[in-house]
């Protein structure tokens, strides 16, 4: 019974998620009462319980876990040149154009109007572009994977399994910080700017950057990613505009877990058992499989919920 239950998950759940976070901002108050209970459910039945930062030995770094902040940071300053880069793709644009321009009415090759929009169409694209490239210096985002068990991720933000792995409720992200946590989509073609509604820019931008920022190569795929997203007008002055990033609100961990090279006798180390005993936060540690190339977690502290 259980198997066929499972069966019933639509496989573009996440697609759907993203599709509810855009009506949260661009629906009706209809459309957005239906996303709200619609993130809900899928949040509840369909998405990971639990999703996961991963943090080095580092005791500074650890000070954001136990204030409970997250750390946000601007998409420019990303490690992949791709991310949230937003290419407009000038031929699409351009039909875009001509049919707002003519009503849908026709227009000849080579006529007066056309060459007129031909001329205007790029110095209308690098406006918008400008505008997209602002977001993408300003936009707030933190980032989670929903698997701890990947050896990629603690070796690529763990200091080679060295350091923690921090889990978080989902529903309490979304319940208690009022965020709509997201999962980024995985694939091969960029997600490119093809049109624009000129008699409401905010508003279509707005739709076209809720696809950029959640999208990403496949060969990123392996980091099973989700995002918080905020705009400027959330984050207030917190933000180091320097930095390109702020510690903005967060809630308690669900648990931590050692990594497997972790020094259970270092400071780190330390610091986060006494840190797990105070504030009754499982602890784990995971260990090396003695014959396959898998991780095992197990428990070092466990508390009653």
């Amino acid at each position: 019974m259980s198997d066929n239950l499972a069966m019933n998950v639509p496989e573009n759940w996440k697609e759907h998620i993203r599709d509810c976070f855009l009506s949260l901002f661009l629906g009706t108050p209809e459309e957005i009462e239906k996303a709200n209970a619609d993130l809900e459910y899928a949040y509840h039945y369909y998405a990971p319980a639990r999703l996961y930062k991963f943090f080095g030995p580092d005791l500074k770094r650890f000070e954001s876990v136990k204030n409970n902040k997250f750390w946000y940071c601007a998409p420019s300053r990303f490690n992949d040149p791709y991310d949230s880069d937003f290419p407009v793709n000038q031929d699409l644009f351009f039909n875009s154009l001509v049919r707002q321009n003519t009503r849908e009415k026709g227009i000849r090759v080579g006529s007066t109007a056309w060459k007129e929009m031909q001329a205007e169409t790029p110095k209308i694209a690098k406006q918008v572009r400008k505008s997209l490239d602002e977001i993408r210096r300003t936009t707030a985002i933190t980032c989670f994977t929903e698997d701890d068990d990947s050896q990629l991720m603690w070796t690529h933000y763990a200091y080679d399994h060295r350091g923690i792995s921090v889990a978080y409720d989902i529903m309490k992200i979304y319940s208690e910080l009022k965020i709509c946590p997201v999962p980024v989509v995985y694939s091969k073609d960029r997600v490119c700017l093809t049109s624009i509604d000129l008699n409401d820019v905010e508003t279509s931008s707005l739709s076209f950057l809720a696809s950029g920022l959640t999208s990403k190569s496949p060969e990123w795929s392996y980091e099973t990613e989700w995002r918080l997203i905020l705009n400027k007008s959330l984050y207030g002055s917190d933000w180091d505009a320097k930095m390109g990033g702020g510690l903005l609100p967060a809630v308690k961990p669900a648990a931590i877990t050692f990594g497997c090279a972790v020094d259970r006798n270092g400071e780190f180390a330390q610091a986060v058992e006494a840190y797990c005993r105070e504030n009754s936060v499982d602890l784990y540690k995971m260990e090396k499989h003695p014959t396959e190339y898998r991780l095992i977690k197990t428990p070092v502290l466990t508390f009653e919920a």
